[in-house]
């Protein structure tokens, strides 16, 4: 078993989820978001294999399908589709250099909070949702609501739009609790809170093939020229996958996710298990895998829940880094008690 892997293990009591600009310290609303996403996510999928059954498509044939499209994009292009709704084209719109809107991703790791002014790396992502928070900085002594305070979050391919949703800043937060030497965080902000954008075509709802994407906000006044801000570089990593290679005697319904096993050995009465994967979120996709397999959460906390499986073991996956520096997941399973 790796030293890294024994850090975590030792540690994992300690490896509550960090606290989030969503929500003030004490706040329930963060462990709210985290838990209303994952059972959105949940029933997506449900309603995804119900409807799909008869009709399954690999990714690859469902890119195969939708024909020609501009630039290879993952959607088709339709030149004649509303600026900002799917397969709309965002080439001939210039951004707004001198807006001030913020995004920032949630949960964002052991890193802290990612994303912030235009311009800014929103991470790599394993899921098929992520909640982004957006804001809009508040000068101070200003306490004036935007005057459009509806846009939408685009994600595109190039400049194909593939996926989108609406959103309002109406609400005035005061974010002093948070910003920890963060020059980039305003202290008030007209803000809304965790904006499900999911990284799923908006044709069939297939969930992103990995690679490099675009966010952008995009405002269309009805009165004005349409306000597009950006860009926010983000990345899906690829989907996760089973891994094998696990112990004889481990439990068949606790299903390991990740690209390849680091390291797995006896952890108390159970196991310590080490696997690389890739995304700020590689940890919650791991839980979500568990969940989807018929496990249950035990003790809910912020960032750390512990999952029992129907065959009476305990779970918790935490997120780290193996000994060679790359994105790790590590279970740590014991039996029930």
């Amino acid at each position: 078993m790796s030293t890294r892997l024994d850090q975590a293990l030792a540690e994992i009591a300690d490896a509550a989820g960090h606290a989030s600009r969503l929500a003030a310290p004490g706040d329930a609303t963060a462990t709210a978001t985290v838990h209303r996403i994952t059972a959105r996510v949940r029933r997506r999928r449900a309603a995804r294999a119900t409807a799909g059954g008869a009709v399954a498509a690999s990714a690859v044939g469902a890119v195969a399908l939708v024909g020609p499209t501009l630039q290879g994009s993952v959607v088709a292009s339709r030149p004649e589709a509303p600026l900002g709704t799917c397969g709309s084209s965002l080439a001939d719109v210039r951004p707004d250099p001198s807006s001030d809107v913020v995004l920032r991703v949630f949960p964002a790791g052991a890193a802290g909070v990612a994303g912030g002014p235009a311009g800014s790396d929103l991470g790599t992502w394993a899921g098929d949702v992520v909640a982004v928070e957006v804001e809009e900085q508040v000068e101070p002594g200003d306490g004036r609501a935007p005057a459009e305070a509806a846009l939408d979050l685009l994600v595109t391919d190039g400049d194909v739009v593939v996926g989108t949703v609406g959103t309002s800043v109406d609400r005035l937060v005061d974010y002093g609790h948070a910003l920890d030497g963060d020059a980039s965080a305003p202290a008030r902000a007209w803000a809304a809170g965790g904006v499900e954008v999911p990284l799923e075509d908006c044709d069939a709802g297939d969930r992103l093939p990995a690679g490099p994407y675009t966010v952008w906000t995009l405002r269309t006044p009805e009165d004005g020229a349409p306000e597009l801000t950006g860009p926010w570089p983000i990345d899906v990593a690829p989907a996760p996958r089973e891994v094998g290679d696990l112990p004889q005697d481990f439990p068949r319904d606790l299903p390991v996710v990740g690209d390849r096993i680091v390291s797995v050995g006896p952890h108390g009465a159970g196991w310590g298990i080490e696997v690389t994967a890739q995304g700020e979120d590689r940890a919650a996709v791991a839980a979500l895998t568990l969940l989807d397999a018929g496990a249950v959460g035990r003790n809910v906390n912020l960032g750390d829940d512990v999952l029992r499986t129907p065959s009476g073991w305990d779970v918790v996956v935490h997120a780290s880094t193996s000994p060679d520096g790359e994105e790790s997941v590590v279970y740590v399973v014991q039996p029930a008690r």
